[in-house]
C-alpha cells in the first residue's frame, strides 16, 4: 500500500521490483545519514531481526551508553522506511546491514555454484512424481497434481534469494562479534534463516 498524505493507494508490484526499490531507497538513506554498519570495525553488536526502530526506540536507547552497538537486519520492510525510524537509528547510533557489502566477489561465485547445484538436485526431486503423490495427501486425495506447477515455480523464483540469505547470515556470524540476536518471532523468512544457522549463538 502506497501512502500519500492521508490517502492509501493499493499498488501491486512484483517481489523483484519491491526489493529493487527497497535496496535503492536504503542505499540513498544509508549513505546520506551514515547508517550503514561497517563490518570491518568488528565491534560488539546486538543483532535485531526485522524490527521497526521507531516502535522500539526506548529499547535501542538502552544500549546507547554500553559497548554493544545495535544493528538491524531487515530483509522485508526496511528499517529506514520513515523519518521516525531514521531518527531512532541516528540518535542511538544504531546501524543497518547492507547485504551487498557482506557478499564479496569470491562469496558470490560460491553462491552461484551453490545455486546451480541446488537447481540440479531439485530437478531430480521434482521428477519423482510417485513419491510426491504420496506426500501431499488430504482426505485420501493427492493434491500434488494441483500444486505441482505453482510449487515448482515458487521454488525456482525464491531459491537464490534464500541461499543468499543463508550465505550472508553464515558469513556475518563467522566474521562479526555478535553478542545477542533479538527476534520478535521465529516463523518469518529472515528469522528462520538466521536463527537456524548451525553457528548461531
Amino acid at each position: 500500500i502506497l501512502k500519500i498524505g492521508p490517502f492509501s493507494l493499493p499498488v501491486k508490484i512484483s517481489r523483484k521490483k519491491y526489493h529493487f526499490l527497497k535496496n535503492s531507497f536504503e542505499k540513498i538513506v544509508g549513505n546520506f545519514f551514515h547508517l550503514w554498519f561497517d563490518p570491518k570495525k568488528n565491534s560488539k553488536i546486538i543483532l535485531f531481526l526485522e524490527f521497526n526502530p521507531s516502535v522500539y526506540d526506548e529499547l535501542i536507547c538502552s544500549f546507547k551508553n554500553h559497548e554493544i552497538s545495535p544493528v538491524f537486519l531487515n530483509l522485508r520492510r526496511s528499517a529506514v522506511w520513515n523519518f521516525a525510524s531514521i531518527n531512532a537509528l541516528r540518535k542511538n547510533n544504531a546501524k543497518i546491514v547492507n547485504i551487498q557489502k557482506l557478499l564479496d566477489s569470491k562469496t558470490n561465485i560460491s553462491l552461484n555454484n551453490f545455486h546451480r547445484e541446488f537447481i540440479e538436485k531439485f530437478d531430480k526431486f521434482w521428477k519423482n512424481d510417485e513419491s510426491l503423490l504420496k506426500q501431499f495427501i488430504f482426505d485420501e486425495i493427492s493434491l500434488w497434481p494441483s500444486i505441482k506447477d505453482i510449487l515448482i515455480k515458487t521454488y525456482e523464483k525464491r531459491l537464490f534469494e534464500y541461499l543468499t540469505m543463508i550465505t550472508m547470515g553464515t558469513k556475518f556470524f563467522e566474521t562479526q562479534n555478535i553478542q545477542c540476536v533479538v527476534s520478535l518471532n521465529e516463523v518469518g523468512e529472515t528469522e528462520k534463516a538466521i536463527l537456524n544457522l548451525p553457528n548461531n549463538l
